[in-house]
């Protein structure tokens, strides 16, 4: 004769089961995230000159390739519908590799040093960015930001 389980073994196992798999959905959720971008905020004015570019990244993607930042002075996208970053840096486009954020985990940070005719932290006018790693299973094998943008002012 079939003898069911009690309740509390029934729960007793879907807990041994359940438990490991959120934990694991939890750490993979952790660890694969988009960079968020956090300094400048999305539509805010910055002084021209040296601008600083902050995103906020936990992943070991991250982590072990480092994160990039492209920037355009136009919303143009690739063909992976990427912010494009292949024009002319005086044109106000760039693409830079940031640096880890020292005592700040999870925190990147680049700051401009240029100060050419045309560079976008020395031109005023709009420029869109957007924060990328290496990894994921897009097409272009980057997990992306959102793109926001800011506007250099004098």
């Amino acid at each position: 004769m079939f003898h069911r389980p009690g309740r509390r073994l029934t729960l007793a196992l879907l807990a041994a089961v359940v438990c490991p798999l959120a934990g694991s959905a939890v750490a993979f959720a952790a660890g694969s995230g988009a960079p968020q971008l956090v300094k400048p905020g999305a539509g805010k004015q910055v002084k021209e000159g040296k601008i600083r570019l902050v995103v906020k990244d936990t992943s070991a993607d991250a982590r072990q390739f480092g994160v990039f930042v492209a920037i355009n002075h136009h919303k143009k996208l690739d063909k992976n519908r990427e912010l494009e970053s292949s024009c002319n840096v005086d044109k106000g486009c760039d693409f830079v590799k940031l640096k880890r954020w020292a005592h700040h985990p999870g925190m990147w940070t680049y700051t401009a040093h240029f100060s050419f005719p045309g560079y976008w932290a020395t031109t005023a006018g709009r420029y869109f960015w957007q924060a990328y790693h290496v990894g994921g299973n897009s097409r272009s094998g980057h997990v992306t930001s959102a793109i926001h943008s800011f506007r250099v002012v004098r």
